[in-house]
């Protein structure tokens, strides 16, 4: 068991302090204690009830594909490994926030329902996506990303997760430059592809014979993509949206040509894996897979859900006391505020602004 945590809160506005002071005290607790359980206690735990998961439940095939990776593991007493993908960095210049506690918090408390029914444990890697923001965005997000990197691991290290969960920069993976390389390759066949095809069924064969991804891209997700990109750079013509999309598609594939995923090659009875990010729309919803869906805040707290690393956490102050919620990185009336967490050699603050309600 974790011990060693302390937690002090910091805010030169409303004084409110001791109050949220006691709330993220209590709301990020120390892991549980271990005990040993049965097969399906653990997959209960990874699926989740809908205040964590995201969405529906897994269909019935995933259930089973799932099950199946729990039980090998169990079988061989070995800690069951689980794979997360997040962003570098946050949309604005800053760092960390009570988004990135909510979503350890929630690993936190799945580490302790798992531990609770099989000792080994999980064994969390978050592969962080450097390398793909550097392709997406350029040479000029290195400072900011790095700092969040940096940040974001030590809040891991002081919170006393580090024993289950490790996050990894996608620059270990695979280097920069053969990254970038191979998105280059991809990049100039999947242009074409996206530009002069439309996601129908018949697109199926060539994208396959093509050997890019295990399915074509559908017109529902290009939709969805081309929306994003939209919304992200309104003043850009679609041409530059097509950019984008193919150039984020092209580093999936890259990823995968590179063995770049974060997998542990000892992962060799395969692998649960959590996200963070919504499923995009026109995801077959009969697809086999072992991925389950997470919300960065329980849904007690909020109804609303963007991953961590695109959020701006906040807390909200009403009656009931306060609550991890967000706010618009622009034009909300919040509170300044920050958290400080230390453990036994190491602190790190946390912005935790807030508002009242």
């Amino acid at each position: 068991m974790r011990t060693g945590t302390d937690v002090r809160f910091m805010s030169s506005g409303d004084p409110r302090g001791q109050e949220i002071e006691e709330f993220l005290r209590r709301e990020f607790p120390p892991t549980a204690a271990k005990a040993a359980s049965a097969t399906d206690a653990v997959v209960d735990a990874i699926i989740g009830s809908r205040q964590v998961r995201l969405g529906a439940a897994p269909n019935p095939e995933s259930l089973e594909a799932i099950r199946a990776v729990v039980r090998a593991y169990m079988g061989e007493n070995r800690a069951i490994p689980v794979l997360i993908a997040a962003g570098p960095k946050k949309p604005v210049p800053t760092s960390v926030d009570v988004a990135e506690l909510s979503a350890l918090r929630t690993l936190a408390q799945l580490q302790g329902a798992v531990s609770a029914n099989h000792a080994p444990d999980l064994e969390i890697r978050m592969r962080i996506e450097d390398l793909t923001g550097l392709v997406l965005e350029g040479a000029g997000i290195a400072p900011e990303a790095g700092r969040y990197i940096a940040d974001f691991g030590a809040l891991v290290d002081v919170l006393g997760y580090a024993g289950f969960i490790s996050p990894v920069r996608e620059r270990d993976l695979a280097g920069a430059d053969a990254f970038v390389a191979a998105v280059d390759e991809i990049h100039a066949a999947m242009m074409p592809y996206l530009a002069g095809t439309d996601g129908s069924e018949a697109d199926m064969a060539g994208w396959a014979a093509a050997a890019f991804m295990s399915s074509p891209i559908t017109a529902e997700q290009r939709a969805f993509l081309m929306g994003r990109y939209a919304k992200l750079y309104p003043d850009a013509p679609p041409d530059a949206h097509l950019w984008s999309m193919s150039r984020y598609l092209s580093c999936a594939v890259a990823r995968r040509r590179l063995g770049a995923s974060g997998a542990d090659p000892s992962w060799d009875r395969g692998r649960i894996d959590i996200s963070f990010a919504p499923p995009v729309p026109g995801t077959p919803k009969e697809l086999v897979s072992t991925r389950v869906y997470y919300r960065t805040v329980p849904l007690s707290q909020s109804k609303q859900h963007i991953p961590f690393w695109r959020a701006r956490g906040i807390l909200k102050v009403g009656k009931g006391g306060p609550r991890v919620s967000f706010a618009a990185w622009q034009g909300a009336e919040t509170v300044e505020g920050s958290a400080e967490f230390r453990g036994a050699d190491r602190f790190i603050v946390v912005k935790a602004d807030y508002m009242v309600e």
